[in-house]
C-alpha cells in the first residue's frame, strides 16, 4: 500500500519523464515515495527546482523521513554550488547529481550504504570526496569525469567499486583501494592523469581491462600476490611506470596491458608463477616459445632467444628506443602491431621461416628506411609499413597479396615492382608515398584499386598490367608529377576521381574497350589539351574534364554510343543536352539550338568563357553547369528557360548583371553565389528562389 505523503502538499501523476510515479512538491523539491524495495520506509527527492546557490535537504517531510535522494534529481542543475545531504538518507540514486558542474561540496552523511550509478558524473568543482564507512557500494562511473577531485578515501566498508568510477578525474592525485574490494574494475581509474599513487590491497584477484588506462603520472605499482587476472590495456599509456612485478598468482594477462608504458625498463616474473617468465626484463610465456611484451622504456639492440616460436600481438609496440632486432628461424609467426611506433628501430632481420607479415606489423617504424621480405611471404597485410621510412623494397614474387594501406605514407620510398604472382592490391596500398617516381605493377590483377597510389605526387611513370579491367576511384588522384600513363588493352571502367589532378599527364589514349569514365575522372590535369572518347562509352561522369585548363577539344569516336561531340563539345546522342565543354577553350560561345538542357558541371571552371548564347530550347540549366567560369561577364537567358539549378553560376566573378525571364519558376539554391559583381538582378515576382541563391550585395528587382 503507497503511504501518504501529508497534507498540504500538492499531489500530481507525471506518467512520461523523469517522474513516472506519484509524486509532490514540498518548497523547492519535487518528492515522490521511496521504493518499496529498497527496504526503507520514507520519501525520496525526486527533482528540484528551486534556484539555491546552496541547497539543505531536509531530514523529514510532514514527519515521513527523507531516506533516499533519487535518479537525476538534481540533473544538471547548474546554479548549485553545494548541498547538504541528511544523515537520514541511505541511498543516492543513479545520476542524482550528474552534471552539477558547479557543485563545490558535497558532504556525504554517515547513513548512506549505496552510492548509486554515475551519480556525480561531471561534477567538475568537487575537489574531494570523502566516502563514509556506511558506504558499502560506489556504483558504476559514480565520480567519473570530477576533474577538479584531487583526493579520495574510500573506507573499509565498500565491497565494491564499479567500473568507471573515478574515470577522467585528472587531477586525481593519490587513492587507497580498501582491503574489502575483490576486483579493480573496468577503467576504474582510467585516465586520471595526474594519479601518482595508488594502493593495491592484499585480496584483489583481477585488476580489469583498461583500469589505470592512461595514468600518465602513476611511477610505481605493487601487484598483490592475490591477483590472477591482468585485464587488457590493464596499465596502457602509464607513460612513467618503470617497473613492475608479476607474482606467481597471475594467469592471464591481457593484450597491450603495458603498452604505451615509455619508461618501462623491466617486467619481473615470479620464478613460481606457472604460465609466465621474465628474463632479462622482458615478458615471456612459460615456456618462452612467446614473447609476450618486450618494455617500451629499454633500449639498444635485441636478439630474441632462439626458443621462440612466435612474437605476440603488439610485443613491441611503442618501443622507441629498440634500434635493431634479429629474430631466429625458429619464430614462424609475427603478431600483428608487433613492432607498431617503434620509431627508432633502423634493422630487422625476418627469418625464411614465416608466411604472412600482419596488419601494422611495422606500423610508423620512422627509422627503418630498408627490410628483406624473404620468399617464404605470401601476404602483406593490412597498414604493414605504413609510415615506414623505407627507401626502398623488393616485394619477392612469393607474395600473393598486399593489403589494405600496406605501404601507405611511406614518404622515402622512391621504386616500387609489384611482381606478376600478386593477385590483390589493397585499397590505398601505396598512397601517400610522396617520393615515389616509378611504379611496375606486374602483378595478375584486374583492378587497381581505389587510391591505390593516391597522393604520391612524385609518381612520372607507371606500367599497368594487361590484365587490368578497371582502375577504381582515386586509384592516382593527385599524381602531380605522372606525364604519361599507358592504359591497358582490355579497360573497361575509369572511376570516379581516378587521375584528377594529375597537372603534368600531357596525354591519355584511351582503348576501343572502355565502357565508363567517372565523376572528376581526369579534373584540373592541366596538361591535356585533347582526348578522343571511344564510341562504346555509355557512362561520361560529371565534371569528369573540368578544370582541364589548356584541353581545347573533347572528341567523340563516331559509332552509335551515347554520346557524340560537335566542334571538340560533347553532347548527348540528338545533340539534345551538353555534357562536357573543353575548358581550355577561350572566347564566346553560341549553343546549338537542338538544346534543351544543359547538364550538371558542363562548363564548370570553363575560366576562358566570357560569353555564353543559350537558345530560346533550353529549358533547364543544370547543377553548377557554369560553376566557377571566371570570366564569364555576360549570360542571355532565354524565355524558355524554367528552371536554374544549385549553383548553377556560383562564382561566376566577372558577372554583372543577370536578366531572369518569367518563365524560369525555380532558382536553386546557391545559384548565383560567390558571383561578387553581380550588382542588379531582374526576376519574376512568383519565382522559388533557393537559399542564398544570389550574393547579398545584388540588387533584385521584381516584376
Amino acid at each position: 500500500m503507497k503511504k501518504k505523503l501529508g497534507i498540504g502538499m500538492l499531489l500530481f501523476t507525471v506518467g512520461w519523464g523523469l517522474f513516472s510515479q506519484e509524486t509532490s512538491v514540498f518548497e523547492d523539491f519535487i518528492v515522490a515515495l521511496a521504493a518499496e524495495s529498497a527496504g526503507y520506509e520514507g520519501v525520496s527527492i525526486a527533482g528540484y527546482k528551486g534556484s539555491a546557490v546552496d541547497v539543505v535537504i531536509p531530514s523529514a517531510i510532514n514527519g515521513s523521513p527523507v531516506v533516499s535522494i533519487g535518479a537525476r534529481a538534481f540533473y544538471r542543475s547548474l546554479g548549485i554550488r553545494s548541498v547538504t545531504i541528511p544523515d537520514s538518507v541511505r541511498t543516492i540514486g543513479a545520476e542524482a547529481f550528474r552534471g552539477c558542474r558547479n557543485l563545490t561540496s558535497a558532504a556525504i552523511p554517515n547513513s548512506v550504504i549505496e552510492i548509486g550509478n554515475w551519480a556525480f558524473l561531471g561534477c567538475a568543482g568537487l575537489t574531494s570526496a570523502v566516502i563514509p564507512a556506511s558506504v558499502r557500494s560506489v556504483g558504476e562511473g559514480a565520480f567519473s569525469w570530477c576533474a577538479g577531485l584531487t583526493s579520495v578515501v574510500i573506507p573499509d566498508s565498500v565491497r565494491f567499486i564499479g567500473k568507471s568510477a573515478f574515470l577522467g578525474c585528472a587531477g586525481l592525485t593519490s587513492a587507497v583501494i580498501p582491503a574489502s574490494v575483490s576486483a579493480v574494475e573496468d577503467w576504474t581509474f582510467g585516465e586520471c592523469r595526474r594519479l601518482s599513487r595508488i594502493t593495491i590491497p592484499a585480496g584483489i584477484t583481477r585488476i580489469g581491462s583498461w583500469a589505470f588506462f592512461g595514468c600518465a603520472a602513476l611511477t610505481n605499482i605493487s601487484i598483490p600476490e592475490s591477483a590472477e587476472v591482468i585485464g587488457e590495456s590493464a596499465f596502457e599509456g602509464c607513460a612513467a611506470l618503470t617497473r613492475i612485478a608479476i607474482p606467481a598468482s597471475v594467469t592471464r594477462i591481457g593484450a597491450e596491458a603495458f603498452e604505451g608504458c615509455q619508461s618501462l625498463g623491466s617486467i619481473s616474473v615470479d620464478r613460481a608463477n606457472s604460465v609466465y617468465a621474465g628474463v632479462d626484463g622482458i615478458l615471456f610465456d612459460k615456456d618462452m616459445k612467446t614473447i609476450l611484451v618486450y618494455p617500451g622504456g629499454k633500449k639498444g639492440p635485441y636478439t630474441i632467444p632462439n626458443t621462440v616460436t612466435e612474437i605476440g600481438k603488439s610485443a613491441f609496440e611503442g618501443c622507441a628506443g629498440l634500434s635493431s632486432v634479429v629474430i631466429p628461424e625458429s619464430v614462424t609467426e609475427i603478431g600483428e602491431s608487433a613492432f607498431y611506433g617503434c620509431t627508432g628501430l633502423s634493422s630487422v632481420t625476418l627469418p625464411a621461416t614465416i608466411t604472412e607479415i600482419k596488419a601494422h606489423t611495422f606500423w610508423e617504424c620512422r627509422s627503418l628506411t630498408k627490410i628483406t621480405i624473404p620468399v617464404s611471404v605470401t601476404e602483406i597485410g593490412w597498414y604493414a609499413f605504413y609510415r615506414a621510412g623505407l627507401t626502398g623494397v623488393v616485394i619477392p614474387d612469393s607474395v600473393t597479396a598486399v593489403g589494405i594501406g600496406a605501404f601507405s605514407g611511406c614518404a622515402k620510398l622512391t621504386e616500387i615492382t609489384v611482381p606478376a604472382s600478386v593477385t590483390a592490391i589493397g585499397v590505398g596500398a601505396f598512397s601517400g608515398c610522396a617520393s615515389l617516381e616509378n611504379a611496375v605493377i606486374n602483378a595478375s590483377i584486374t583492378t587497381i584499386a581505389v587510391g591505390a597510389f593516391y597522393g604520391c605526387v612524385s609518381l612520372k611513370s607507371v606500367t599497368i598490367p594487361a590484365s587490368v579491367t578497371e582502375i577504381e576511384d582515386r586509384a592516382f588522384n593527385g599524381c602531380a608529377a605522372l606525364t604519361a600513363v599507358t592504359l591497358p588493352p582490355g579497360l573497361t571502367a575509369i572511376g570516379d576521381r581516378a587521375f584528377a589532378e594529375c597537372g603534368r599527364l600531357g596525354s591519355i589514349i584511351f582503348p576501343e574497350t572502355l565502357k565508363a569514365i567517372g565523376k572528376y575522372a581526369f579534373s584540373r590535369c592541366a596538361g591535356l589539351r585533347s582526348v578522343a572518347i571511344p564510341a562504346g562509352v555509355t557512362t561520361l561522369g560529371w565534371y569528369a574534364f573540368n578544370g582541364c585548363a589548356n584541353l581545347a577539344s573533347i572528341d567523340v569516336v563516331p559509332g552509335g554510343g551515347a554520346y557524340e561531340s560537335v566542334d571538340g563539345v560533347v553532347f548527348d546522342i540528338g545533340v539534345g543536352t551538353v555534357v562536357a565543354y573543353p575548358a581550355g577553350r577561350k572566347g564566346a560561345y553560341r549553343i546549338p539550338a537542338s538544346v534543351t538542357a544543359i547538364g550538371e558541371g558542363a562548363f564548370a571552371e570553363c575560366a576562358g568563357l566570357s560569353d555564353i548564347t543559350i537558345p530560346a530550347s533550353v529549358r533547364e540549366i543544370g547543377y553548377g553547369a557554369f560553376s566557377y567560369c571566371a570570366g564569364l561577364s555576360k549570360v542571355a537567358i532565354p524565355e524558355s528557360l524554367a528552371s536554374i539549378r544549385a549553383y548553377a553560376f556560383a562564382w561566376c566573378k566577372a558577372l554583372t548583371g543577370v536578366t531572369i525571364p518569367n518563365s524560369v519558376k525555380k532558382i536553386g539554391s546557391y545559384a548565383f553565389n560567390g558571383c561578387d559583381a553581380l550588382t542588379a538582378v531582374t526576376l519574376s515576382q512568383s519565382a522559388e528562389v533557393g537559399q542564398s541563391a544570389f550574393p547579398r550585395a545584388a540588387r533584385l528587382t521584381y516584376r
